[in-house]
Order: C-alpha cells, then structure tokens, then sequence
C-alpha cells in the first residue's frame, strides 16, 4: 500500500491486491493519518467493488489481528508453496 496527497485533492491510500493469476484488484480509497491495514481493509470492504475479508482476534487491538483470507484466497502461512 502507499498513499498520497495531492495540493487540490484529499489524500489517498492504493490498495492492490494481486491474486497470483494474473487478476489484480486497486482501490484507491480515503486515507486519514492513523489508519492501519486493518482500517484501510475495512473501508475497502464498504466499497460496492471491494474486497472481503476475515481475520483473526476480533475484541483484541488492531495490532493483534491475523489476516486469514481476502475474497476467496486463504492465508497460506508462508512455506515454500506459499504463494502470500
């Protein structure tokens, strides 16, 4: 992700996900100082064309949240197969 600000414009944060098949969704999405992943994965969920995801340590601090799927790709946890 990164973010940018423009003189005339809000600033912005770019979401891309790429799934590993040649399929890459970007969402260009507000972006507020103090945002985290998480906060930017819950606006893009809001989105009409966005995303869906599930992740790990609800009631916890953002800090402790596991991401474990986004749309229909699950969390792999890394190995040598892993495509995350």
């Amino acid at each position: 992700m990164h973010y940018s600000a423009g003189a005339q414009s809000a600033q912005t944060v770019e979401l891309k996900v790429d799934y590993s098949d040649g399929v890459e969704k970007r969402l260009v999405l507000p972006f507020q100082p103090g945002m985290t992943v998480f906060d930017v994965l819950t606006v893009a969920a809001r989105n009409p064309h966005g995303l869906k995801f599930d992740y790990s340590g609800k009631n916890s601090s953002a800090q402790n949240y596991f991401l474990n799927q986004i749309d229909d790709v699950k969390n792999e946890s890394g190995g040598q197969n892993a495509h995350n």
